[in-house]
């Protein structure tokens, strides 16, 4: 019997361009693997304006009939979309408030996102959903995942974990033993560290830690390859390290805003998230 994810509602905001429907396919492979449903977001900013247009046509349902029409187009040409259930949902708002309510109330379990990194683009409409995606990350309860490029073949097999000293980082194996069950994946266990962390913490505690996460990876069956790498940029050296792997996935952790004198992977979350060409699943300590 294949294993399954516990998921029941996958939330995909979308813009509808290139990024944003890469996040689509990346949720339909979540959702082939549990009973979820898609609930696809597409959200009016500007709906205000259109006041005066509104009263002459109903905007609402002529904007659903439109994003309707385009979902009807994108699942006829991608087989990887066929038999997942997805429900339009159209909202008008300020695209943060409107996903942070719709996490509050509707019992969201996954939230996956394109997300156009840092700014610079020459788009500011490109930039709406890159703009809200770490706000989100660092309200939502449930897990995130977001991506920086277009999908291929979304086949995790390849996961890096990356792991520091804090006793938060344990909150991230179980879910990567999950998903890599689920995916017969092999995840790359490293342990990320400046050389003022290895001072001031300690080698062999690092060591000790590295070597008990690895061991409970493959107690539960996982393959699993560990690596120790030091450098002053630790978002750079996981986003390194993934890439040479070729790497489908990092699990990272999203805990509030650390001291500044405690640099561990929590507190190079914003780069990764927002640099990284390879998708991040961002986790909050507590998740199970």
């Amino acid at each position: 019997m294949a294993l399954k994810f516990n998921l029941k509602k996958i939330l995909v905001p979308t813009d509808f361009s290139e990024h944003s429907l890469s996040a689509l396919h990346y949720a339909a492979a979540m959702a082939k693997h549990s009973d979820a449903e898609i609930v696809l977001l597409h959200v009016m900013e500007n709906y205000g304006d259109n006041v005066a247009l509104n009263q002459v046509i109903n905007l609402t349902d002529t904007i659903k009939k439109a994003v309707n029409e385009k979902l009807s187009q994108i699942k006829t040409d991608n087989i990887n979309l066929w038999g997942i259930k997805i429900n339009v949902r159209l909202e008008s708002g300020k695209i943060y408030k409107v996903i942070t309510d719709i996490l509050a109330e509707d019992g969201i379990d996954l939230v996956v996102m394109g997300t156009h990194g840092n700014p610079g683009i020459d788009s500011l409409e490109k930039y709406i959903l890159g703009s809200n995606a770490y706000r989100i990350i660092r309200v939502a309860d449930c897990p995130v995942i977001t991506i920086r490029q277009s999908a291929g073949d979304v086949l995790f097999k390849k996961i890096v974990l990356p792991i520091d000293t804090t006793k938060e980082t344990q909150g991230k194996v179980a879910s990567a033993i999950k998903i890599a069950k689920v995916f017969d994946a092999t995840i790359h266990v490293i342990s990320v560290s400046t050389r003022w962390d290895e001072w001031r913490v300690g080698g062999d505690k690092m060591k000790k830690q590295l070597e008990e996460v690895s061991a409970d990876i493959q107690k539960a069956g996982v393959k699993v390859v560990t690596k120790v790498i030091r450098k002053d940029d630790i978002a750079d050296s996981v986003i390194e390290y993934a890439q040479e792997v070729g790497a489908d996935l990092i699990i990272i952790m999203t805990s509030a805003e650390l001291k500044i004198s405690e640099f561990t992977v929590g507190s190079s979350a914003r780069s990764i998230i927002s640099e990284s060409l390879t998708p991040v699943l961002s986790i909050r300590p507590g998740y199970k």
